[in-house]
């Protein structure tokens, strides 16, 4: 078992709520990315979903964990997720959150 993380958005944006309703996690469009999430990452693997804290208490470039969940499928292309937030993110892998 691996235990791997995945930042849902930076920038601005945040796709937490999208990984969570959806049970998937959204693997971008950056080939090392493609290949870690694609072909390294196995069923059963942890995961933990982090996004950025844009909270008052913690200063800048910190980290807020959402969900740990277990990658629950193959990498697929899904056409549903082409315009996220006006990103396309149709490479995903389904998690179980």
């Amino acid at each position: 078992m691996k235990y791997w993380q995945v930042a849902a958005g930076e920038g601005g944006r945040d796709y937490s709520e999208d990984f969570l309703n959806f049970g998937v996690m959204f693997i971008g469009n950056l080939p090392a990315d493609l290949v870690r999430f694609a072909e390294r990452a196995q069923k059963d693997d942890v995961v933990v979903l982090k996004k950025p804290n844009r909270g008052k208490t913690l200063k800048c470039g910190r980290w807020q964990i959402v969900a740990v969940g277990l990658i629950a499928g193959c990498s697929t292309y899904r056409q549903q997720f082409d315009d996220v937030q006006g990103w396309d993110l149709r490479n995903c892998r389904r998690v179980e959150w």
